[in-house]
């Protein structure tokens, strides 16, 4: 995974590529808007991260043979303070099209990759974190 294109600190396309397990399914690949917002809450008080994602074309990421591109329809996660920030709530949702065939077991199996994103979300808060105490 690399980043094509950088617009801010909170916008970018992204390259990801995906090896298939098997001779029998190809290796895929998507190309994607990543956006992330801190948004506040309904008091106000406090605030949700997001994180969202959508399939784009991009001149510097055209398909490539090697790979079935894929798409993502949408992707994202909210991050919701949980016990006064001791504590979160991660929602995650995501509908993608991975384009030609892919077995069952094998689409079971990608779900799986979730704690892979879920490190990911981490590093994302830690980044958070730390662009707060830079403030205060």
């Amino acid at each position: 995974m690399f980043s094509v294109e950088d617009f801010s600190n909170d916008e970018r396309v992204m390259y990801h590529s995906l090896n298939s397990p098997s001779f029998m399914v190809a290796k895929r690949d998507f190309v994607y808007l990543n956006c992330r917002a801190t948004l506040p809450l309904n008091d106000n008080q406090q605030t949700c991260h997001v994180l969202t994602s959508v399939s784009v074309e991009h001149d510097k990421a055209p398909p490539n043979p090697d790979f079935q591109r894929g798409t993502l329809i949408i992707s994202g996660f909210v991050i919701e303070p949980l016990n006064n920030n001791s504590a979160c709530r991660i929602k995650y949702v995501v509908q993608a099209d991975p384009a030609g065939y892919v077995p069952a077991f094998l689409v079971n199996f990608t779900n799986s990759s979730i704690v892979d994103r879920m490190k990911v979300m981490k590093q994302f808060i830690l980044e958070e974190a730390a662009k707060v105490n830079l403030r205060n």
